[in-house]
């Protein structure tokens, strides 16, 4: 495939995919550098298992038509199904030079995940609350994991990565499924600001995205993929 992928330069694009009760985030960076943020997925239920992937069936169809062929950096925010179910489609379609994620327990999915980053030669990137970099002409923030997190021994909601990307005034807010007790931990702390979009954690659970967090990011758009 010859022609160079679609994206404007010197722009900050987020763009939610549409993957039903799940994450998926494409983000073309200022500088050229492309990142998706989760890659969707269909829990087990019952333990029966869906034929369906939807990293393989509708995150990397809809790479390929904007004539994308590698990734920068594949985020993955946890290993529940709804978020991390589509990575290995992914990092085998797209062969992203690293991938990032929050805490990761001991568990299969994490096996599972180091072994696609394992065959595929591609180091994993670990991020903790507190840590600050640039990437891509942005500055980025990491509010969670919160450290103490880092060890657990099954997945949960606290292992979320929590990212605030910033470019020149703007500013986006992505919370994976930020548990509330993080959450409270967070606002207390005050280490949520002002954000353009807010990725609401857990797909708008009623048990987060509370008032007193609402008063320190004061987005502007929400978005909510359920």
């Amino acid at each position: 495939h010859p022609f160079p992928p679609q994206v404007r330069p010197e722009t900050l694009e987020f763009t939610a995919n549409d993957v039903g009760q799940g994450d998926a985030f494409f983000i073309a960076l200022p500088d050229g550098r492309l990142m998706l943020m989760d890659a969707g997925g269909l829990p087990t239920y019952g333990g029966r298992k869906s034929g369906l992937d939807i990293g393989e069936d509708v995150v990397s169809p809809y790479l390929w038509t904007r004539s994308i062929k590698r990734l920068d950096v594949v985020a993955v925010s946890h290993l529940h199904a709804d978020h991390a179910g589509g990575i290995p489609a992914i990092v085998r379609n797209f062969h992203p030079k690293e991938i990032w994620t929050g805490a990761i327990p001991k568990s299969a999915e994490a096996d599972r995940l180091r072994g696609v980053a394992r065959q595929m030669r591609i180091p994993i990137r670990t991020m903790t609350g507190g840590d600050r970099f640039d990437y891509g002409g942005t500055h980025m923030r990491v509010l969670a994991p919160l450290p103490e997190e880092a060890a657990a021994d099954r997945v949960t909601d606290q292992d979320s990565l929590v990212l605030c990307l910033s470019y020149g005034r703007r500013s986006l807010l992505l919370t994976g499924d930020l548990d509330p007790r993080v959450e409270a931990a967070l606002v207390e702390t005050a280490a949520f600001s002002r954000t353009d979009i807010l990725k609401v954690p857990h797909h708008g659970s009623r048990k987060s995205t509370g008032t007193a967090m609402l008063e320190q990011v004061r987005p502007v758009f929400a978005v909510i993929p359920a």
